[in-house]
């Protein structure tokens, strides 16, 4: 759903950032269908499109005080996401907390959509009064 409105609210023939969060969204849904051990889980880990979507859903909305506001938390999410994926993949992840350590960057990353729906209620609440 977010993906969705994201893409009606480009106007874009093609919404890079939308894109993103209907990919992840079709990840979590696979993670309900297959069990954790199948490739299909996660849908051939196409979720990580999740790091991204939040830096490139601000390239595709075009209103520029929603971006100014998001700019910041949007950087920080994205380098989160960047990190964790790092630590995991390269083995720096201290060993016996990859599952506290893929939760903690995960609630980052998640709350991303919270952020972004909250301060896009509020600045077309504040446009129409």
């Amino acid at each position: 759903a977010l993906g969705i409105g994201i893409w009606a609210q480009s106007k874009r023939v093609i919404s890079v950032g939308a894109l993103g969060w209907i990919l992840f969204g079709i990840a979590m849904v696979t993670n309900g269908i297959w069990p954790m051990g199948s490739p299909l889980h996660g849908f051939y880990i196409i979720g990580i499109f999740s790091i991204i979507a939040p830096a490139m859903t601000l390239l595709d909305i075009r209103d520029e005080a929603l971006r100014e506001k998001l700019h910041t938390v949007t950087a920080f999410v994205s380098l989160s996401g960047m990190l964790y994926l790092w630590l995991a993949l390269t083995g720096f992840e201290p060993e016996g907390y990859s599952g506290l350590f893929q939760r903690i960057f995960g609630s980052i990353n998640y709350l991303w959509p919270l952020v972004f729906s909250w301060q896009f209620f509020r600045n077309k609440a504040a446009s129409n009064p």
